[in-house]
C-alpha cells in the first residue's frame, strides 16, 4: 500500500539529507504541514509534519468525488433537498426542489467548491451526510492507506471528528489520480454552469490548474479552524508529484510553498542516485 510505505520512507527521511542539493534550495514551507511524494517511485522527496493529524476543509472534496464517480449513475439525477440549500459557505446556488444531473453535481462540488452540490451527492447515494462520510473514510482506509484520516461531511465544513494528515493527503491523490474520470472534472480549468438558480461559467479554485503547465489537479480549501488546505499533483519529464500542504495562514502562502516543493520534487526525482541515497520502498 502506498500509504505503509510513505510512512517507512517518512521515518528513515529524518535520517538522510540531499546529498548533491545545496541547502538554499531545500524547501522550508511556511504552512504547518507539508509533503512531496514520487507517485511513480512512491518515494518521499520531502516532508514537514507529514503524520500530523489537522483539518482538511475542502480538500475532503477530492475524497466525496472519488466516492460518487466510482459508485456510478453519473447520468442519474439528484433532487435537491431543503437541508443542501440550507448548507453554508462556497456554492453553485442549487434551488430546494431542482433536479441535476449527478455528474454536473459533482463537477459543481470539485471545480466550485460547492458545499451544497456536495450535501446532494451524499443525500443521494447514502441518504445522510454521516452515512456518506463513513463510506468515505472506508475507501481512504481500504484503498489508500489513510489510516489516520476520517470524515464525518462530504464538503469539509469545521468537524471536530474530521480530521487528515499531509502524509494520507497524498496517498489519497495518488489513488484519486488513478481515476480518469475524476481527474478530468478535477483538472477542468472553466465550464459553463446552468441550473434553475445560476446560470454562469465556473472556474477552478484551484489556482495553478491552467496556469502552471505541470500541474494535473487537484483541490484547495479553506476554513478558519483549518488555514489554508493545498493538494496538487504534476507531471514533468516521465515524473510524477503529489505535493500537499495544510495549515498555512494564507492563501498566497500556500500556492508559494506548493510551487516551491514543486520545482525541488521534479529536481530530485530527476536525480534519485543522489538525492535522499538508500531510502527506497
Amino acid at each position: 500500500m502506498m500509504k505503509q510505505k510513505l510512512a517507512i520512507l517518512m521515518t528513515a527521511a529524518v535520517w538522510f539529507m540531499p546529498l548533491d542539493v545545496s541547502a538554499a534550495s531545500v524547501p522550508a514551507p511556511q504552512s504547518e504541514a507539508a509533503i512531496v511524494v514520487d507517485m511513480h517511485a512512491e518515494e518521499v522527496l520531502y516532508s514537514k509534519n507529514a503524520e500530523r493529524r489537522m483539518y482538511p476543509a475542502s480538500i475532503t472534496k477530492i475524497v466525496s468525488g472519488l466516492l460518487a464517480v466510482e459508485k456510478g449513475g453519473l447520468d442519474d439525477t439528484a433532487i435537491v433537498s431543503k437541508e443542501a440549500v440550507d448548507t453554508i459557505g462556497t456554492s453553485v446556488y442549487l434551488l430546494e426542489g431542482e433536479k441535476m444531473p449527478i455528474e454536473q453535481l459533482i463537477q459543481g462540488m470539485v471545480i466550485n467548491s460547492g458545499n451544497d452540490a456536495g450535501t446532494v451527492l451524499a443525500e443521494h447515494y447514502s441518504g445522510d451526510e454521516w452515512s456518506f462520510a463513513q463510506e468515505m473514510t472506508e475507501l481512504v482506509q481500504e484503498e489508500a492507506g489513510a489510516m489516520q484520516t476520517r470524515f464525518a461531511n462530504p464538503h469539509g465544513l469545521h468537524h471536530p471528528l474530521q480530521h487528515t494528515t499531509a502524509a494520507d493527503m497524498a496517498a489519497i491523490a495518488a489513488y484519486a489520480v488513478e481515476n480518469e474520470t475524476f481527474m478530468d472534472i478535477a483538472a477542468t480549468v472553466e465550464l459553463p454552469w446552468e441550473g434553475d438558480g445560476w446560470s454562469t461559467v465556473i472556474r477552478n479554485h484551484h489556482r495553478l490548474i491552467g496556469t502552471d503547465e505541470r500541474v494535473t489537479g487537484l483541490k484547495n480549501g479553506f476554513t478558519s479552524r483549518s488555514g489554508y488546505t493545498l493538494v496538487t499533483t504534476a507531471e514533468q519529464n516521465g515524473a510524477a508529484l503529489a505535493v500537499v500542504t495544510l495549515n498555512a495562514e494564507t492563501a498566497e502562502q500556500s500556492y508559494d510553498d506548493t510551487r516551491a516543493l514543486l520545482d525541488y520534487g521534479f529536481a530530485a526525482a530527476e536525480r534519485p542516485e543522489t538525492v535522499y541515497a538508500g531510502i527506497k520502498p
